[in-house]
């Protein structure tokens, strides 16, 4: 039996011992389920299967990879924000935020109508001005409150996106490489942000990365895809 396949039986032993928690009524909420997820390359008739994901309340998964091994592309499929063209990808009816590199933050407005509006759509509308001004304020963002955001450098950029999901407070989170673009003065400010989603706010959050430094510091589960020859390894980070 090579490593890969005992690490691989690793994981799915975790994801049974999970399902066994949950079915004797440990108070665990199921966030994120997939099965089956492949993608189709056209112009070379190649399919990558992807592994199945479990994901509970409380817990965070790390697609790792080198650039090109798909983990990009499993994350938006898990996400929703792709149709698959095999399997399924299942979502718990929860609050969810994305933290993507594609921002998706409204570039003609300002850096506070980035939070306030959304907040004023979700369902803390009668505290969201006191909720957007204390996430301005952790994500150090009080100073540029008022500047237009397409005017930023993407550092910042970065910055607002974390504070728009403290905003909505999700239950579920997706990212795109936690510190893709983030200052090292900020690195530690976004580490423990995690870290407090995952184990005191008990929210769920699937992430890539080609760097394990978020997933030491959360203890993630490793799914690491290794591309080239599409073999699975996986792992819980210690």
């Amino acid at each position: 039996m090579t490593i890969d396949t005992c690490k691989a039986r690793l994981y799915h032993f975790c994801i049974c011992f999970r399902c066994i928690h949950l079915y004797f009524g440990v108070a665990v909420m199921l966030l994120l389920k997939t099965e089956n997820l492949a993608h189709v390359k056209r112009e070379e008739s190649d399919i990558t299967r992807f592994p199945n994901i479990l994901m509970n309340e409380g817990e965070a998964i790390c697609i790792f990879g080198k650039s090109g091994s798909g983990k990009g592309l499993l994350l938006k499929l898990a996400a929703g924000l792709l149709k698959p063209e095999w399997g399924s990808s299942k979502q718990a009816n929860v609050a969810k935020s994305y933290v993507f590199g594609e921002n998706g933050l409204l570039n003609n407005y300002m850096v506070y109508e980035n939070l306030i509006i959304p907040a004023m759509f979700s369902s803390f509308q009668e505290s969201s001005e006191h909720t957007v001004m204390a996430a301005l304020e952790k994500f150090k963002l009080l100073n540029i409150q008022n500047n237009v955001v397409g005017n930023l450098p993407e550092a910042p950029k970065r910055l607002i996106q974390y504070a728009r999901a403290e905003v909505l407070q999700p239950k579920l989170l997706f990212i795109e490489e936690p510190l893709k673009s983030v200052r090292d003065e900020h690195h530690p400010l976004i580490k423990n942000w995690l870290a407090s989603f995952i184990k005191e706010k008990r929210g769920a959050c699937l992430f890539t990365s080609t760097s394990s430094e978020c997933a030491e510091h959360i203890s993630a589960t490793i799914i690491e895809l290794s591309g080239g020859d599409k073999t699975i390894k996986t792992f819980i980070a210690e």
